[in-house]
């Protein structure tokens, strides 16, 4: 097949079937934010039921969050409450862990000298 009368056949199908893919995604619209806006609304509904039951997360959100992401993205079919109740025990680890972990001394210079010795 050419390259002109290729051009041709997707000038054609483009014109034939965009507005058709267009009106779909129109009438689509309102579903697809409807749905974005109902999920949105059940996270805040988990995150508010978590700091809750358990108001010392709220110092440290961003492990919260990552470990909210990772219960619910590995088990998308759970009810807001037991992604709650699987998520606490990962949170509370990752929360001690973090608090072993010395973040002062990370800036300072180690002492360098040897005073003559090996």
């Amino acid at each position: 097949m050419l390259t002109e009368e290729r051009e041709q056949l997707y000038m054609e199908f483009k014109e034939r079937m965009f507005p058709e893919f267009q009106e779909l995604m129109y009438l689509n619209m309102p579903t697809i934010i409807g749905n974005l806006i109902n999920q949105h609304l059940n996270n805040m509904k988990v995150r508010d039921g978590l700091y809750t039951k358990k108001p010392e997360f709220k110092k440290r959100p961003d492990i919260v969050a990552s470990i909210m992401q990772k219960v619910e993205g590995s088990n998308p079919l759970l009810k807001p409450e037991e992604i709650i109740e699987k998520a606490i025990p990962e949170i509370e680890k990752l929360l001690n862990t973090v608090k072993s972990i010395d973040l002062e001394t990370i800036g300072k210079r180690p002492n360098l000298n040897i005073n003559g010795e090996l």
